[in-house]
């Protein structure tokens, strides 16, 4: 098992196979994470393959938060998982030095959760505050009086900023805003992978 914390290597008996398996089914989700922030960031499009610009956003999205939560998954605790599981999910957080110091978005898995039971955030929300619930974008091109209802609560709780490149949702439970910036996302995702492919390269010459 490899240290990040002192690029050294563990011998720990059986635990090979599931590095193997966990470090190419992580940098998959990586790139996948990757790809759909390069897409969103982009500026040649082709809306012409979609009903209208918002849909592709939104698709974008919808990789990018499956990925991160896929990611997440190969390391934060899980009370329902067995034994087993939370063995490995150990040696990956050790392995690769995965911290919610390190990793502050990558650890944090409330955005996800909430877009994972969208539907049900949708009736929270229309309930709450009497507005409708969907998937908005703030653009250079719109009108900068609808900044603000895009990012108010009645308008919409999951909203993408393409001005200050941030994903937004809204967090009905503590009233607040949850987000992710998608260049400080870029750059836990490219550490990650770094790490990654040190693990990858040692176990396919060794």
């Amino acid at each position: 098992m490899y240290i990040s914390k002192s690029s050294s290597w563990l011998e720990i008996a059986g635990y090979k196979i599931y590095e193997w398996e966990n470090a190419y089914y992580l940098g998959y989700n990586i790139e996948k994470a990757q790809f759909a922030i390069s897409n969103i960031l982009t500026q040649n499009v082709d809306f012409t393959k979609y009903s209208n610009p918002c849909t592709y956003y939104h698709i974008q999205v919808d990789i990018l938060i499956e990925a991160l939560g896929q990611i997440s998954s190969r390391f934060i605790p899980n009370d329902r998982n067995l034994q087993k599981y939370e063995e490995i999910k150990t040696n990956n957080r050790t392995s690769y030095d995965f911290t919610s110091e390190e990793y502050p978005i990558l650890y944090n898995r409330k955005i996800r959760n909430y877009v994972t039971h969208i539907n049900e955030r949708n009736i929270d929300s229309i309930i709450q505050h009497k507005g409708l619930s969907g998937f908005n974008i703030v653009a250079p091109h719109i009108n900068p009086e609808y900044d603000k209802k895009f990012l108010s609560p009645k308008c919409s709780h999951n909203t993408l900023n393409l001005l200050d490149n941030t994903y937004y949702v809204y967090n009905i439970t503590e009233e607040k805003y949850e987000s992710i910036n998608l260049k400080d996302l870029g750059i836990e995702l490219n550490k990650l992978s770094e790490r990654n492919s040190i693990i990858l390269d040692f176990i396919l010459n060794n």
